[in-house]
């Protein structure tokens, strides 16, 4: 099926970091510190109670980095907190003060696989979820080794504490929004690497995903359904291309880094029960720790001594970082790149 790029003022369309309300129209931000951006945005838009949590959120996020990982995840966790409650201020989200997750121990041994989180009904995290078109039951609780294997930026920490699960994240790139040729017809389209691709490659993409079999030179997945694209009807065009922007997040995920890169979740047994989009995720693990820090820190310690040392000290390091750029991303409905790594198309 041929098909092109869609370009918009002459950029090619790409998959956008944002969930809530990406702005396709907008150019990426060149930024090397989302902290002054975001406060110079809400800044312009006179939005106090916003730059009330989102400095609170800086500062929190700066003692974070002078402490040591049984102390940390305290201050990270209220970082995490008060960056989502400074999005949702900016989006008019309605939500009380409970935090809206809780957590507890099962017993056993000192295993992340005992370590239990609970999404609640009502509160912080329930909004931030809504705001991300994704609901909360009472059916909602994880482990937190559960979500720590669906975190894609300590994937390979995983598999190296742990040797039994399978690789779950493949790395894509050339995440376009295309347009079959002579028609109004659009979908979301990726390279995936070959390194990951086999025999079985095609039971592993999530619900939705297909291999594009017009191309044969390299494996190209694609989104089945399509939405329309009609460039004398931009703003709903542009409407239904975050809609289906939203559908594909579910199961493609970005890293920010000094090149930013994108993740496809491979669908399958391991893949199931955790279907939430990955800040509400990094917020219920952070929240975890944060209880142990607080109310169990022998227990925590002897999680950082365990088997599980590397993986929960390079989540406590790298979670802050990842967490405020998705967050960033959110509040501003923008791409938010390092300028070292810009690269004009």
């Amino acid at each position: 099926m041929p098909h092109n790029p869609i370009r918009l003022e002459g950029r090619r369309l790409h998959l956008h970091s944002a969930v809530s309300d990406p702005d396709f129209s907008a150019k990426p931000v060149l930024s090397g510190d989302p902290w002054d951006y975001i406060e110079l945005l809400l800044r312009r838009r006179h939005d106090k109670e916003a730059i009330f949590y989102w400095q609170q959120a800086k500062q929190l996020y700066s003692a974070s980095t002078d402490l040591p990982e049984t102390s940390s995840p305290l201050t990270s966790y209220y970082c995490f907190l008060n960056a989502t409650k400074a999005l949702l201020e900016t989006k008019d989200s309605s939500y009380s003060e409970d935090h809206g997750v809780t957590g507890s121990t099962e017993t056993g041994n000192i295993a992340l696989g005992n370590e239990i989180i609970r999404f609640k009904t009502g509160g912080v995290l329930p909004a931030l979820c809504g705001l991300l078109g994704e609901q909360v039951d009472q059916s909602n609780e994880y482990t937190l080794y559960k979500i720590l294997y669906h975190i894609p930026f300590v994937h390979r920490a995983f598999q190296l504490t742990y040797s039994t699960p399978t690789t779950l994240f493949v790395p894509i790139k050339q995440t376009l929004i295309v347009q079959k040729e002579s028609s109004n017809e659009a979908w979301f389209s990726a390279d995936l690497n070959e390194k990951y691709t086999n025999k079985a490659t095609k039971r592993m993409l999530p619900p939705g995903f297909e291999k594009d079999e017009g191309i044969s030179e390299k494996y190209v997945v694609r989104k089945k359904k399509r939405f329309y694209w009609e460039e004398n009807d931009l703003e709903k065009s542009l409407e239904k291309l975050k809609r289906h922007n939203r559908s594909v997040r579910k199961h493609v995920f970005p890293i920010f880094a000094v090149r930013n890169r994108w993740y496809l979740k491979k669908h399958g047994e391991l893949s199931k029960g955790v279907d939430k989009p990955l800040l509400p995720l990094l917020f219920g693990a952070m929240h975890r720790l944060s209880e142990l820090a607080r109310y169990n820190p022998l227990r925590l310690s002897t999680h950082l001594e365990n088997q599980q040392n590397w993986l929960l000290t390079e989540f406590l390091r790298v979670a802050p970082a990842q967490f405020i750029h998705h967050v960033a991303c959110e509040i501003s409905g923008r791409e938010l790149i390092k300028p070292d790594a810009f690269r004009a198309e």
